[in-house]
């Protein structure tokens, strides 16, 4: 019997390449808080009580703000910041799905029965480019959420019964059943952090935010002159908050294949 984190220490497990790191906003907080301070700040966490932390998912726009209303109003729109993977430092916690949604009882059952410390993997070294190596064939099927098969996968990596918290994540993984309750976030490698990113020394890759907001001159003076950044930006329509999330993943697939990162089809 091998714990999740024995498992990916596995010679076998080929690292996948480095992906950014992703961390998303509503359009509102880039403005009111990140814009003046020049910083990304940790914030208190209800998940590890009494801890201030940042997150940010590998490689994918995973975290999603929600809003009730038809329409979004423009201050509520999300916004990703997409950082080069070794600029954020030290990492507080490494988890291979979003320790939120496991904690709030949003998973199925079969993973939700697991203990969420089960799954802690900071302590395994190069951690998200082995869980992605050993789910997916390439970074290519990560960003698109297309693990192995179950078949392949069992046979790869001599599965057995006893292994249980393997094979609960490649569930996880392909569990499409309830699209608008498990989302994309069910394997989407978190990182935690306990530092301040000061965006004017961890400059990030690029932003990206709806196109009211790149016309202007304050948001690109912060953006392209104090960060250093891409500004990119997409199309306002009359949809709500959830709608735009398409829209983003588009965004950061088409940056990545021209950054070479993610190979086009």
């Amino acid at each position: 019997m091998s714990s999740f984190a024995d498992f990916l220490e596995r010679n076998s497990i080929v690292p996948s390449p480095s992906l950014p790191l992703v961390h998303s906003l509503p359009s509102y907080s880039l403005t009111n808080k990140v814009m003046p301070s020049d910083a990304i700040v940790p914030l208190m966490c209800d998940v590890f009580e009494g801890e201030k932390l940042n997150y940010f998912f590998v490689g994918r726009p995973a975290y999603k703000s929600m809003s009730t209303d038809a329409v979004a109003a423009e201050w509520e729109l999300p916004c990703c910041f997409i950082f080069d993977y070794q600029s954020l430092g030290t990492f507080k916690r490494v988890f291979p799905f979003d320790s939120g949604a496991h904690d709030g009882k949003r998973y199925p059952e079969y993973i939700q029965m697991m203990e969420l410390e089960k799954f802690d993997v900071t302590n395994v070294l190069d951690a998200p480019a082995r869980i992605i190596g050993a789910y997916f064939r390439n970074v290519r099927d990560y960003f698109l959420l297309n693990p192995k098969s179950e078949e392949a996968f069992k046979q790869e990596f001599s599965i057995t019964p006893l292994d249980a918290e393997i094979m609960a994540v490649h569930r996880l993984a392909g569990d499409n059943r309830y699209r608008d309750k498990y989302d994309d976030r069910r394997l989407a490698v978190e990182i935690q952090s306990e530092e301040q990113v000061d965006l004017t020394v961890k400059k990030p890759l690029a932003v990206i935010l709806p196109c009211s907001y790149g016309d202007v001159p304050e948001v690109r003076d912060a953006i392209e002159g104090r960060w250093g950044a891409d500004i990119i930006t997409y199309t306002i329509q009359s949809l709500s908050v959830e709608a735009y999330y398409s829209t983003i993943y588009e965004k950061v697939l088409n940056f990545y294949e021209a950054k070479g990162l993610i190979k086009k089809p």
